[in-house]
């Protein structure tokens, strides 16, 4: 099944339907200053019917100012995102109290608040963004304001209107900085396009490249550049049945697996399209974002499987999204895993920048709870320095079952969710220790202590996905090596060397293409890939004792390829003519009856990699030699 994905479209400048009551967003930065402020500030972000997007940044414990830079986030997200800076004391405590558990934000942190409240439940969906130093400011900076527009963008805040002042422009990209693009436009004049404005959601490094035209609306205030309208997705003509191409995992669940091979085009496979194993869950094989190589079994109606794809097939080039673009998806890395003493022997982050309390005592360090001593805490709200000072006792913040769950798409091992607890657990101890500056002693220096522990569980989580992430595609690996062991126990005349099976290799090897090209070609496809006469010579059979490591299977996909001159497999397997000198303007290796020799790739990337030489004159084809990569003779 094809589904053709809608791009997220900003409105065409050209748009002149404005609100039915204008949303004014308050501009520059407001700072709470009183309690009363911040219980108003909470009650407001809690109060459904909110009109735009808040950006709340914490002012550092012992600090006068936020490590962010408030003056440029205001600036940048200016009539988008209201802009509140709130200090770290009895005013982030009332802040913290009135807002349920992991929403709150003190301590040097910020976050953006959405209109839409699913925050309330899903706190991730307003991440926390991290400044405990002045080395982190943009860093933490550029975090901020990519949620703030990709929050004002859902809050159908930006909206370019057409007016006297806009105006079409075109120009080309000089370079691409992470979320952002320098343009050069046509007269001169700067402008710059950002990730959250593209109307597509994809990184930028794959939607622009410098030296990439580029044309659209220019705000002259904002120097932002709004793209076009995006052209609707098209399948590529170098797309053809049987070729191997890239796709993005959109969605994976137990028995369906969405990949988008063409930005806009999803194409939905179910399990029996992608393992043989009718056991596997495709959701623990693959997550959403993973790139993987496919084949392409239907063009009319596009379809793809991961069946039959081999670990030296080479995918086609992936179109771009934008013309004269980056290729919109890159071939897969398979992640390196980092041993996790590694990770645990990092250094965390230097806090030199940020000064000490000069009432700082060493005192001895409190060993972190385990998950299993965490209980569910008695009471509704976090304590403030003034039930501190009254006396009342609170027992440590500590998360409820169902917040320590960690809330990913995909299921989670329990390495991974031990980790993630374990990272939780010590936030939350993080976060009693804080609260304990205003009654206890070298609370500081102990919450400092925390806070580098907590970055080292963070790298340890790291390190686990990414090591999840190795193992899933090392498990799709050996699950495509187990199928061809199953195919050669069935004893399938694609699979098996079938040389026992005839008097002369021809007929052998004859059988074995025909059943080849009668499995990987499609019924309605037979008649545009004939398989055409062809022969063997005379040095053919001797030759085959080259073959080494080849299997009789490949020797066989590859002369198929060769016979039925498929030009997008025959590109994949380096197809070339022999030349007479190695230099690339060297004439080809002919014969008395105008015969041209050529090569092709029987096997790539490894030591004395074979070849197979063949003679084509129009659509005859006769088999020459195996030979290895430097033997050069026909």
């Amino acid at each position: 099944m094809v589904r053709r994905k809608r791009s997220r479209e900003l409105p065409s400048a050209d748009v002149t339907t404005p609100p039915l009551v204008p949303v004014v967003v308050p501009r520059g930065v407001s700072r709470v200053a009183r309690d009363d402020d911040a219980h108003a500030l909470a009650t407001r972000l809690l109060t459904p019917g909110r009109s735009w997007p808040v950006a709340v940044v914490t002012i550092a414990s012992g600090q006068t100012e936020p490590f962010v830079d408030v003056d440029e986030l205001a600036d940048a997200l200016q009539g988008l995102v209201e802009v509140v800076v709130m200090p770290t004391s009895d005013v982030s405590w009332v802040f913290s109290a009135a807002m349920p558990n992991q929403t709150q934000v003190y301590g040097g942190a910020s976050r953006v608040y959405p209109i839409d409240h699913g925050w309330v439940v899903r706190p991730s969906v307003a991440p926390l963004r991290f400044a405990y130093s002045m080395r982190e400011r943009q860093s933490a900076t550029d975090l901020l304001i990519g949620d703030g527009m990709a929050s004002a963008v859902a809050a159908g805040l930006y909206a370019p209107r057409s007016s006297s002042t806009q105006r079409r422009a075109a120009g080309e990209v000089l370079g691409v900085l992470g979320p952002r693009a320098l343009i050069r436009l046509d007269d001169g004049s700067p402008a710059s396009l950002w990730e959250e404005l593209t109307g597509y959601d994809v990184p930028l490094d794959r939607l622009v490249r410098a030296g990439q035209p580029l044309s659209g609306t220019v705000d002259p205030e904002t120097r932002r550049l709004v793209l076009d309208a995006p052209e609707p997705a098209r399948w590529p003509d170098r797309y053809e049945v049987g070729a191997v191409v890239l796709a993005e995992v959109v969605a994976a669940e137990p028995a369906l697996l969405t990949l988008r091979p063409v930005y806009g085009i999803d194409c939905d496979l179910d399990r029996a399209a992608v393992t043989g194993n009718d056991n596997d869950r495709l959701d623990a094989l693959f997550a959403p974002g993973d790139v993987v190589v496919a084949r392409v079994v239907g063009v009319e109606r596009p379809a793809l499987s991961l069946l039959d794809v081999d670990d030296d097939d080479q995918p086609v080039d992936p179109p771009a999204i934008l013309a004269a673009g980056p290729p919109w998806l890159l071939i897969p890395a398979v992640p390196q895993i980092v041993p996790l003493e590694a990770a645990e022997d990092a250094p965390p982050p230097d806090d030199a920048d940020q000064p000490a309390s000069p009432t700082t005592q060493p005192v001895e360090s409190t060993p972190v709870p385990t998950t299993a001593e965490i209980a569910p805490s008695p009471v509704p709200r976090s304590p403030t320095p003034l039930d501190l000072r009254a006396g009342k006792a609170f027992a440590p913040p500590t998360p409820s079952p169902v917040a320590a769950t960690p809330r990913v798409d995909e299921p989670v091992g329990p390495a991974v969710r031990d980790l993630s607890l374990s990272l939780q657990t010590a936030q939350a101890r993080i976060k009693h220790l804080e609260r304990e500056l205003a009654t206890a002693s070298g609370a500081e220096h102990e919450a400092r202590q925390m806070r580098e522990h907590s970055r080292a569980l963070e790298r340890r989580l790291e390190v686990s996905e990414a090591e999840r992430k190795a193992f899933r595609v090392k498990y799709r690996d050996a699950d495509r090596a187990r199928q061809r062991l199953e195919h050669d126990s069935a004893q399938d005349p694609v699979e098996v060397d079938t040389r026992a099976w005839f008097e002369t290799t021809e007929d052998a090897l004859r059988f074995s293409v025909t059943a080849v090209w009668a499995a990987r070609v499609p019924a309605g496809e037979k008649s545009r890939w004939p398989l055409r006469d062809w022969s063997i010579g005379p040095a053919f059979d001797e030759s085959l004792e080259a073959l080494g490591p080849v299997s009789w299977r490949k020797l066989a996909e590859v002369v198929c390829d060769v016979v039925i001159g498929d030009p997008q497999r025959l590109r994949a397997l380096d197809h070339h003519e022999l030349r007479l000198a190695e230099s690339g303007g060297a004439p080809p290796v002919t014969r008395e009856d105008g015969s041209t020799c050529f090569r092709v790739a029987l096997q790539r990337n490894s030591p004395s990699a074979r070849r197979l030489h063949y003679w084509r004159r129009g659509d005859y084809v006769e088999l020459s030699r195996v030979v290895l990569h430097d033997d050069l003779a026909p």
